[in-house]
């Protein structure tokens, strides 16, 4: 199933803004591959300094496993946040992408098959494609989940996701402090919550984003990354 929102914009000088989620989400009945293909993404308008980002949620991987390459658009992408716990698995990944409104989106595991995949598509437009900073952290079973320090700088742009088991039908809230925080995508079938901060507006260096659940979930974790 695809699924499409326009929940903000680019700003007027059109050099550091989210796009919302273009976000496919499956279930385990749709994947039994080591490969996965979404095809014609949206990925936003077109420039030299466009950084595609992609949250990625994938189910099915075993330990030893993980996502080893990523393609958007034909363009290798790189892992942006650290490698993720195969149970609890959520990874930011990027690559610039100049050119096309739309691409496929390739993920390819390094041995096994995916159950499910929940993709969200971000363009932004950063002085810098480097991450000032990006982190993962996981548990076995929690309420919350924190990113402790992830450095940010004041006008740029955050993006956050996270994995959980909703089978009991938890639900999931992003929060980073001083920031608005918009939640674009939360699928409880795939268990994962999106969300970005389209502006950084604190002028804080380091804080602390977090997930928390409305009771305590199994096999959780987030991962976020921010751009100047």
């Amino acid at each position: 199933m695809l699924k499409t929102t326009q929940l903000h914009g680019f700003n007027a000088a059109g050099l550091v803004a989210v796009v919302p989620p273009f976000v496919n989400y499956y279930d385990a009945s749709n994947i039994s591959s080591i490969t996965k293909t979404f095809y014609s993404c949206s990925l936003g308008p077109p420039a030299a300094n466009r950084l595609v980002v992609l949250a990625i949620k994938a189910t099915g991987l075993s330990t030893g496993q993980s996502i080893s390459t990523v393609t958007i658009g034909g363009v290798s992408a790189s892992r942006t946040t650290p490698s993720a716990t195969p149970t609890r698995h959520v990874e930011l990944w990027q690559a610039v992408v100049t050119s096309g409104t739309t691409g496929h989106v390739v993920i390819t595991a390094s041995a096994g098959s995916f159950a499910s995949i929940g993709l969200g598509v971000y363009a932004i437009f950063p002085a810098s494609t480097v991450a000032v900073d990006a982190l993962y952290a996981s548990a076995s079973t929690a309420n919350s989940v924190t990113l402790t320090d992830l450095a940010k700088t004041a006008g740029g742009v955050s993006i956050l996701a996270s994995s959980f088991n909703a089978s009991d039908g938890r639900t999931a809230v992003l929060t980073f402090p001083g920031e608005t925080v918009t939640e674009d995508r939360e699928n409880g079938a795939v268990s994962y919550v999106f969300g970005s901060v389209s502006v950084n507006s604190s002028t804080s260096t380091t804080d602390d984003p977090s997930v928390t659940w409305s009771g305590a979930a199994a096999n959780v974790a987030i991962a976020g990354a921010t751009w100047a």
